[in-house]
């Protein structure tokens, strides 16, 4: 690669980084200020008068609804995790006639929009007495992440040479062994891709949440949010304060999982 190649990569991602960051950076300043200092242009650069009063108001009003949020998230990453790589392994390993109807049905559940399932489930929920039960959401999330980890961890499994299975299967190893001794095991890097999107899906779930909680006490943050907006205007210092709060655990769990994370999603999606 040319040093000139190299420069406008590095350039390109520099842009690419400050668009990421700058947003972030102005919520997280705003959360110090005044509305009326938010307000004035130019903006500030650094907060005026900064005062960490806001940020001590925003978490009191966010921490049920975090507590909430991470509730939601972890279980439907949990749950993600225990379904998805039994559904993968069966696809990966047996080869059968139906698996290319199953992958066939599968990235149709993928092209399909989750707003068009809601009121089904919604109809279903309620019958059943879980409507105002996280259950419901966590159901409802888990159903909507299986498809797409089952795709990226059944092509894990796919490429994890056949000669390990032989070998435990001369050892006498049945199907279970074989799936945790050998499948799961070398499946790290994927399961840690589909946890992350299961748990950032269940972390940023708006709709689903405000459909099937529509008690406050139960409500996730994303609901919880649009608490600090009202017919008589925007308290952005609280907003912005709350939105920190907000990105602070995908955040970290990003950076948590990010040993794993990109390994595992390239080989899910070309191997």
């Amino acid at each position: 690669m040319n040093k000139k190649k190299r420069i406008s990569r590095f350039l390109l991602a520099t842009v690419a980084v400050i668009l990421i960051v700058l947003p972030l950076y102005f919520m997280f300043i705003a959360g110090f200020m005044s509305v009326s200092e938010i307000q004035k242009r130019p903006l500030y650069l650094l907060p005026p008068n900064p005062s960490l009063e806001y940020y001590r108001q925003a978490w009191k009003s966010m921490k049920p609804y975090l507590r909430n949020s991470v509730i939601l998230a972890l279980s439907t990453s949990a749950l993600t995790l225990i379904l998805a790589p039994l559904s993968a392994f069966g696809l990966a390993r047996f080869r059968l006639k139906v698996n290319s109807l199953v992958y066939g049905l599968i990235y149709i559940l993928q092209i399909l929009p989750g707003v068009s399932m809601i009121t089904p489930l919604f109809l279903v929920f309620y019958k059943i007495g879980l409507i105002n039960n996280r259950l419901s959401v966590i159901l409802a999330l888990t159903a909507f992440q299986i498809p797409f980890a089952s795709l990226i961890l059944s092509n894990f499994m796919k490429a994890i040479p056949d000669e390990l299975f032989e070998s435990a299967m001369l050892d006498g190893a049945g199907p279970f062994r074989l799936f945790w001794n050998i499948a799961l095991p070398l499946s790290k890097p994927a399961l840690a891709t589909v946890g992350l999107f299961a748990f950032m899906a269940g972390w940023g779930d708006l709709l689903i949440s405000l459909t099937f909680l529509q008690k406050q006490h139960l409500q996730p943050a994303s609901v919880g949010m649009a608490l600090f907006s009202s017919i008589f205007g925007t308290q952005w210092n609280l907003m912005m304060a709350a939105g920190v709060y907000y990105a602070m655990i995908p955040i970290l769990a990003s950076l948590v999982a990010s040993k794993y994370f990109v390994a595992g999603f390239l080989a899910g999606a070309f191997k």
